[in-house]
């Protein structure tokens, strides 16, 4: 609820990342020593293209917008190779004499 009225979103989480780039907020990922980011979330950031949105406590605000074109078609990309995964993955259990790659 508060991400979805939000105008901006600062988070240090892998999950307000996710919701904020479903939600197409103007966002940043702050992280500091004792709190450092996750790799699910830099992994994320760098599938997407938005690694600038990572920023410490001292970094102002990005001042270029946020291309949400852009940052569709990197995603569904990621979900195509993902569902491919997950596809040669349940054709492996189903027939487990010929699995092969890294599905298995």
């Amino acid at each position: 609820r508060l991400l979805h009225g939000a105008e901006k979103v600062a988070t240090n989480t892998f999950h307000g990342t996710v919701f904020s780039i479903i939600l197409k907020k103007d966002f940043v990922v702050l992280q500091s020593r004792r709190k450092p980011v996750g790799e699910k979330t830099l992994d994320l950031l760098n599938r997407v293209g938005l690694r600038a949105r990572l920023l410490s406590c001292w970094d102002s605000w990005p001042s270029s917008p946020i291309d949400y074109a852009v940052v569709g078609l990197r995603l569904d990309s990621f979900v195509a190779e993902s569902e491919a995964w997950l596809d040669s993955a349940i054709d492996c259990r189903r027939d487990i004499g010929t699995c092969s790659g890294s599905a298995r």
